[in-house]
């Protein structure tokens, strides 16, 4: 019977051909659809106005905002969105949102792939499913920012750290190389996180299998040699292009910002795994259910306390997850790095999201291992009832979410206008598409529950994430929009600059968006006498956060009892004042 149970979940090629059309079609609606209609929000116009320079010099060259070197963020995504625009003869908001469209894809695939192999074809349908049904998956794939192509990559290489442990010779080298690639592609997209992740991973690994001889392998020593090969040479690069004193306030800051946590940090510990427990759902709903023992188990004898009989549950939890090498492996990479990011000062969604595949991977290992009809047959009675009823929680909420969104729809129809503060609630159209998803895919979850390779949910979940596009692109996205784009303020800007006259930029370089949409040229300049190569104007035009015009400091300037000083604009930019004023710049004073 189990021979019969794990052909079928090896599932045919034409099985595994449907999938991949079904997720590749998803993933298109979901990620490539309506790219170019919405503008740049948050730091989207930071990222694209680096590559849109890049585009201007002709291609790939050092990165640049404003015209002045950028050295916070590495620059393979502005060289990658530059070559895409080059080749697509225009550079607009679908070009700078094109890398992290095509890496979700990727990375939905990929786990695809990577759980099937693993464990069948159900585990990869739903590992891909987790994916698409996850929030921040959706958010982040769709945007021009870093954060998902990162986690393409680092996803790709911890699947090729495992295959380079677990196999020998000239595959285990390949797979070595493979992975420093990949780390070292993340590291160059982002930051050099990746890196921190894989050996945070290996030692855990090591110490836990007591292995220490994949350090000298020599695929890892060459694949280690080469990655801090490109990074020095990068890191030499931008010293050559922005100066030592420029690269190292902003390494210094990135490392107090990112890394160094305070005291205020390690308050927030506690709450770090709620965070994780929200922004991973609905993977983390299963790792959570298979956990339930460790509420509900007995404490053994010698448990003498609390604590020792909720560590002895963990460590029984732990023995039973771990029971397969594949999920002994998404643990040992997982929880170490979850610890650092616990520690380390960033805590927002996006930070967590790289470690997402991992976590969508051991989910959809622990729910389908969970299944009377289950190969293994290996968990117990108290998980297959808690994952059972965690699925059966899942769509009762995806029905209530449908309820609620025909409910929504129906009331547009009387009310078409109907807003919620400053935001509308779009056409009707959009919750009666999302309403009918969740109901379709809940009915048809109810009808064939009992199927055995669990496709009523995994199907169900991807119906639902396709659903969830209308009410994405006109209400999210469109608050969004409305809050952060430039546009606006661009025209604003435009109609007051003359014509051939550019706009200085002081204090933080936090106006891309702006520049983008802008007719007027923008340079980034340290202080107003540095814009004398760029203009000839008696008191040119510069663009400064109304909180920074008056110092702080001794010896910072308050450019409003500077000469001349003359407010043209005010605008506001995600929440903050900025000004656009003159100045007397040849007065001296």
């Amino acid at each position: 019977m189990n021979e019969q149970i794990h052909d079928r979940e090896r599932g045919g090629s034409g099985g595994v051909t449907r999938d991949i059309l079904v997720l590749t079609l998803t993933c298109a609606l979901i990620f490539f659809v309506h790219q170019s209609r919405f503008d740049y929000i948050e730091t989207e116009g930071l990222r694209a106005l680096v590559a849109y320079e890049m585009v201007e010099r002709g291609g790939p060259s050092m990165p640049t905002v404003h015209h002045r070197s950028y050295v916070n963020k590495p620059p393979l995504y502005a060289w990658t969105t530059s070559l895409l625009a080059r080749e697509l003869g225009r550079f607009d908001e679908q070009v700078a949102r094109l890398p992290s469209a095509i890496c979700a894809t990727l990375l939905v695939l990929g786990l695809y792939g990577a759980g099937r192999r693993w464990g069948g074809v159900s585990v990869g349908r739903a590992a891909a499913a987790f994916a698409l049904a996850n929030v921040t998956v959706l958010d982040y794939g769709f945007r021009a920012e870093l954060d998902m192509p990162f986690t393409f990559f680092v996803a790709l290489m911890f699947m090729l750290v495992y295959v380079a442990l677990t196999r020998t010779g000239g595959v285990s080298f390949a797979a070595w190389i493979g992975a420093y690639t990949a780390a070292t592609a993340a590291a160059m997209w982002k930051a050099p996180h990746s890196l921190i992740f894989m050996w945070l991973g290996l030692l855990t690994y090591a110490r836990a299998h007591r292995r220490w001889r994949w350090m000298i392998a020599p695929g890892q020593l060459v694949g280690l040699a080469g990655s801090m090969t490109v990074l020095t040479a990068w890191l030499l690069a931008v010293l050559k292009f922005a100066g030592g004193r420029r690269v190292g306030t902003a390494a210094g800051s990135e490392i107090v910002h990112r890394l160094a946590p305070g005291l205020a940090d390690l308050l927030q510990v506690p709450l770090f795994p709620l965070i994780v427990a929200v922004v991973g759902l609905p993977g983390t709903l299963f790792v959570i259910a298979s956990a339930a023992e460790v509420a509900t188990g007995e404490a053994s004898a010698s448990s003498s306390s609390v604590l020792k009989r909720f560590a002895a549950a963990v460590r029984r939890w732990w023995s039973a997850a771990a029971a397969d090498p594949r999920a002994e492996f998404l643990l040992l990479m997982l929880v170490p790095n979850l610890i650092f990011l616990a520690i380390a000062p960033a805590k927002s969604a996006r930070y967590t999201l790289p470690l997402f595949p991992l976590l969508f991977l051991l989910a959809a290992h622990l729910m389908m291992r969970s299944r009377p009809s289950s190969a293994d047959g290996s968990a117990p009675a108290t998980v297959e009832r808690s994952i059972t009823a965690a699925l059966h929680g899942l769509w009762v909420f995806i029905l209530g979410v449908g309820a609620a969104a025909l409910v929504a729809g129906t009331i547009l129809v009387v009310r078409p206008q109907l807003r919620i503060g400053e935001v509308s609630l779009g056409p009707a159209e959009s919750w009666f598409i999302l309403g009918a998803a969740c109901l379709v895919a809940g009915g048809f979850y109810a009808v064939t529950r009992r199927s055995s390779d669990a496709r009523a949910s995994v199907i169900g979940l991807v119906l639902v994430a396709a659903g969830c596009k209308p009410v994405m692109s006109e209400v999210w996205w469109e608050a969004r929009e409305k809050s952060d784009s430039q546009r606006e303020a661009a025209a604003r800007i435009d109609a007051v600059v003359p014509e051939g006259e550019p706009v200085f930029v002081l204090g933080r370089q936090e106006f891309p968006d702006t520049a983008l949409y802008s007719r007027r040229a923008f340079y980034w300049i340290e202080a107003p006498s540095e814009c004398r190569p760029h203009t000839k104007a008696a008191k040119p035009y510069f663009l400064m956060r109304e909180s920074e015009l008056i110092g702080d400091r001794p010896g910072e300037p308050n450019f409003k009892e500077a000469a001349g000083y003359v407010e043209r604009l005010r605008f506001e930019r995600i929440d903050r004042e900025v000004i656009v004023f003159q100045l007397d710049v040849d007065s001296g004073e």
